[in-house]
């Protein structure tokens, strides 16, 4: 941004007054590198940091963990060598960070190369001021900075060189500029009403070409071409004398934002400029013919004006111009002229144009007598204006003042309406519209009744009169007769749309009516019944047809049987209706009898039967179909020894047969009993499985008993104690005949088990030698161990276990003799085994610097309740949480051994690094004569190397007053300056400057520079 500054000046009355504004140089807020903002340090300059903005992706930031809100700058080498750039935030303190590249030979490319190759220096901590060092530089080089703003607060960045024989070029920031301007500004000429400024411009650093140009903003203009001389005298004539305030204007023609104005005010007129527009008035319409402007014959210019659009003017020069406007209101019309001396004045007048109200309205036509018509007012009237209707003899239905208005008339004919307005005095013409109204619409009818009940027939016969001829007939039932009895409506409508609705009602006999009577025959399928028919309704006399194969014409007919009987009448008017009669059958007479049944061997069963249908009562009958006897009652009981059958029959008291139903007694076989065992041989409290085959009787369930009579409820197992005969009996649940079978079977004793442990209890992992008691042979061993891990099992006689886990288990061990019986003992909560604790801890810090050698050790430990620590340095603790401070830099091992109250213990190692630290420190005052360290400026740090060391003080005009390369880190004061100028006498109260340059213990060289103040 270049820098503008803009100057005043206000003449008052021969008085000339300046008033100057002064903008700063201050370079734009450059947040990437290609709009990087040139610098220099030759003196104190500020620069703005930035705020709000992100960095750019692509540089290498070095040092840099973050780059919030940057801000780019770049230098040019004017003198070659060192370089010290000071930078700190002002005003206020903030965290300012940095990054520097370079050397470059030109700006093209600076952007693309910054690399870690070619990083001069970085810094990135919290202080407010950051120091820049560029050794060797080169005539010409170029060098990239990023300032970064961490503490995102709007501040400045001020730049000085603090050392260092090179200098940078501050001509790349030299900016064209104005620096001073006055006026002379000349008085009214009476003859011309003009005047003349006399002015004077001054600059720096101008453009080498183009133009320098200067104007006044009512157009006067001069010109300067280059090259340009500052300062500069220039004359700017004929301007108006209008008493107003101007601008002159100052720029360059090849550098535009070099500019800068100055305000003046012009001396008043020397002739005055008058001009009246005449007196404010009202008039009714839209045009006015009474504008009187006042001029004068010296006037060249006048014309009459207005704001609003759409406002004509017959002749706008002339001060009697008529005028039209477009719409009614309040105009303001200026009359301007301009006097012989080009002054121009002006004057106002104001006009209001009433409206001049129309009387129009609309009417809506009456095609039907005693209707309304509706009159609406369609002129440019106001609501409140005043109206005057005339309806003649019409009646007012509804509607006052402007309307609308609903009218109707009671009589028909042509009808007059007027109508006219008046509105703030203006009264409009009047309107007069006729209505024309018709005589009503008239109905008389006859109707001819339907000839039978529910017919179609009925006619209607319509006589219409009045209303206007061309008549439309609209039914209620959507059509034209014949209609069927009933009420109905006629809608007659005229050529006009005027209806009116007629009710008719339409007649219709009584429906005819017939029913039949008949009686049915006396068993299923007989023809003993007959049917009579009975009618009522519609217009006798009546004749009647049967449809049955008889074709009888007669009331009634006989020798029926079951079936549907249908009959046909017609009366005088040859209406027709048909009935019909079903004739049923008595339902058939139905034995129902038992199901077929078994009955064990010397049982009795009882036979019953029942009937349904015909008419009761009923007489039975029974026959045994083996021996042919005959039984009339209707149950009997009977004990077949073998399978029988049965038939039963019955008579109702019509004597009507049943059907006839057969039923079959069954009698099942005699019982059978095999029993077959799985094994003879089994040991004590054992099941014997025993396969029991029962058949016969009534199939089941049976009952099983033993040898005693008592009941077996699971035949299957039996438990026997000793060696023993088993007899089985079979019952049935029908009292069948029993039967028995039996088996023999021998009965072993189990083995004795007793086991033992060497130990007990233990810590995890704990290993167990279990020991079997029972040395009979041919025996068989398991084992469990109550864990529930896969392998927690064994079949060797005297195993031995290992518990990975801790908690109390369960052993049990299982003898199998060589019979094939087993026998178990179960020792409940027998093992125990207590948890190892786990030993664990966190150092803090892990890496400790010898100058803060103390750390702090978080014991994280589970289930220990005692603590052995042991540092790595021959050092050790039973603390719960210790810390230690360790001596020496170096790598060290600490181990932790964390013991239970069961004395299960558990150990953890884990190393933590004592490293040295390098730290500079210089006073920032001394004094120099006293006893003790305060009487010598001296360095004071640790990782100082003592053989490549210097230290160099300067006085305030660059001179070296004192220079070391001798330093001792036990002594460091011994080396000091202890004040004097070259080993003289002592310097005086001022702020020196020191240079220090050491190299670290890791090889790496430092340069230091500060301000010490001597207090003498």
């Amino acid at each position: 941004m270049k820098k503008v500054n803009k100057m005043k000046f206000r003449i008052y009355f021969g008085f000339f007054l300046q008033f100057t504004i002064c903008i700063s140089n201050l370079h734009g807020q450059s947040s990437t590198c290609a709009t990087a903002e040139p610098f220099c340090t030759g003196t104190t300059y500020n620069f703005p940091l930035a705020t709000g903005t992100e960095a750019e992706v692509g540089p290498f930031y070095d040092c840099l963990g973050s780059q919030p809100n940057p801000v780019w700058y770049y230098l040019q080498i004017d003198d070659p060598g060192t370089i010290d750039i000071h930078m700190n935030s002002a005003p206020g303190i903030c965290d300012v960070d940095f990054c520097c590249w370079g050397p470059f030979i030109t700006l093209t490319d600076v952007c693309s190369n910054l690399i870690a190759s070619n990083v001069i220096d970085c810094s990135f901590d919290p202080a407010n001021a950051e120091d820049c060092n560029i050794s060797g530089a080169i005539t010409g080089n170029y060098y990239m900075l990023c300032i970064t703003n961490y503490d995102d607060i709007p501040t400045n960045v001020e730049f000085s060189q603090t050392g260092g024989d090179g200098s940078t070029d501050c001509s790349i920031i030299n900016t064209c500029s104005f620096t001073d301007c006055s006026l002379s500004v000349g008085e009214c000429n009476s003859g011309s009403d003009l005047f003349s400024i006399l002015g004077s411009i001054s600059f720096i650093y101008p453009p080498e070409t183009g133009t320098l140009f200067i104007q006044d903003d009512t157009g006067i203009s001069f010109t300067m071409t280059a090259p340009f001389v500052s300062p500069y005298t220039f004359v700017l004539n004929d301007l108006i004398s209008d008493g107003q305030s101007h601008t002159i204007s100052f720029s360059f023609s090849s550098d535009t934002s070099c500019y800068y104005s100055v305000d003046y005010i012009a001396p008043d007129p020397c002739t005055p400029c008058t001009s009246y527009a005449g007196i404010d008035d009202e008039i009714c319409g839209l045009q006015f013919f009474g504008l009187n402007g006042s001029f004068n014959e010296t006037d060249y210019a006048r014309t009459w004006s207005c704001t609003s659009s759409g406002v004509v003017f017959s002749n706008p020069t002339s001060q009697n111009s008529s005028v039209t406007v477009p719409y009614f209101g309040t105009y303001t019309f200026i009359w301007t002229i301009t006097n012989f001396v080009g002054i121009t004045c002006f004057d106002e007048v104001s006009i209001t144009f009433k409206n001049i109200p129309s009387s129009t309205f609309s009417m809506t036509d009456v095609p039907c007598f005693e209707g309304n018509s509706t009159i609406t007012y369609t002129g440019n009237g106001q609501e409140d204006s005043e109206y005057i209707w005339n309806f003649g003899d019409g009646n007012i239905v509804s509607g006052s003042n402007q309307g609308p208005f609903q009218i109707n008339w009671s009589i028909a004919g042509s009808h007059s309406i007027s109508l006219y307005v008046i509105e703030n005095g203006c009264t409009g013409p009047t309107t007069i519209n006729t209505i024309i109204t018709n005589s009503p619409v008239i109905c008389s009818y006859t109707t001819d009744s339907v000839d039978c009940a529910n017919g179609t027939n009925g006619y209607v016969n319509l006589n219409i009169e009045g209303g206007t001829p061309g008549y439309n007939y609209a039914w209620s039932t959507g059509y034209s007769p014949p209609f069927p009895a009933g009420n109905y409506s006629v809608t007659i409508t005229d050529s006009n749309g005027c209806s009116i609705v007629q009710n008719i009602s339409i007649y219709e006999p009584e429906s005819l009516s017939a029913i039949i009577s008949s009686i049915g025959p006396l068993c299923f399928n007989g023809n003993e019944g007959s049917a009579s028919v009975s009618v009522s309704g519609g217009t006798s006399p009546y004749s009647y047809l049967w449809t049955d194969s008889s074709h009888s014409t007669s009331v009634t007919i006989d020798s029926l049987s079951a079936g549907m009987y249908t009959v046909h009448i017609t009366d005088k008017n040859n209406c027709v209706i048909s009935n019909s009669v079903t004739i049923n059958n008595p339902s058939r007479v139905y034995i129902d009898a038992p199901e077929d049944d078994w009955i064990c061997i010397g049982q009795s069963i009882s036979l019953a039967s029942s009937a349904t249908g015909g008419m009761p009562w009923y007489s039975y009958f029974w026959t045994d179909m083996s021996s042919g006897e005959v039984f009339n009652t209707p149950s009997i009981t009977v004990n077949p020894d073998t399978t029988n059958k049965y038939q039963v029959y019955c008579f109702d008291q019509n004597n009507c047969k049943s059907t006839i139903e057969e039923i079959t007694i069954n009698v099942y076989p005699p019982i059978s009993i095999s029993i077959t065992p799985n094994i003879d041989t089994i040991c004590l409290g054992e099941n014997l499985e025993i396969n029991v085959f029962v058949n016969g009787g009534n199939g089941g369930p049976y009952l099983l008993t033993d040898l005693y009579g008592n009941n077996v409820e699971d035949p299957n197992s039996i438990i026997p104690l000793n060696n023993s005969l088993i007899i089985l009996t079979a019952h049935d649940q029908c009292g069948s005949p029993t039967a028995s079978d039996s088996i023999e079977v021998s009965v072993m004793l189990l083995p004795s088990v007793s086991f033992f442990a060497n130990s007990t209890s233990g810590c995890e992992p704990f290993t167990v030698d279990f020991y079997n008691t029972n040395l009979e042979d041919g025996m068989s061993f398991e084992w469990n161990f109550g864990d529930n891990e896969n392998f927690n099992t064994s079949n060797v006689q005297n195993p031995e276990y290992t518990y990975e886990q801790f908690g109390v288990y369960d052993v049990s061990l299982t003898l199998t003799s060589k019979y094939g019986c087993k026998a178990t003992s179960l020792i409940n909560d027998f093992i125990t085994v207590h948890p190892k604790p786990t030993a664990l801890f966190n150092p803090d810090p892990v890496f400790a610097s010898i100058v803060d050698p103390v750390v702090f050790f978080e014991n994280n430990s589970l289930g220990a309740g005692q603590f052995y620590w042991f540092f790595g340095d021959t050092d050790s603790s039973n603390c719960y949480q210790p810390s230690h401070k360790y001596k020496e830099i170096g790598e060290y091992n600490v181990v932790l051994i964390a013991e239970s109250s069961f004395g299960c213990a558990d150990t953890v190692d884990s190393k933590i690094y004592i490293r040295d630290e390098f730290i500079f420190w210089a006073p920032t005052a001394f004094c120099p004569g006293r006893a003790g360290q305060n009487g010598y400026f001296f360095i004071k740090g640790r990782g100082i190397e003592a053989d490549d060391f210097s230290m160099v003080i300067y006085d305030r005009w660059g001179e070296a007053i004192y220079n070391t390369n001798l330093y001792s880190s036990e002594i460091p004061e011994s080396y000091g300056w202890n004040g004097r100028v070259k080993g003289n006498e002592f310097a005086p109260t001022g702020v020196y400057s020191w240079l220090v340059k050491y190299m670290d213990s890791n090889g790496n060289r430092h340069e230091k520079a500060g301000y010490v103040t001597l207090i003498r």
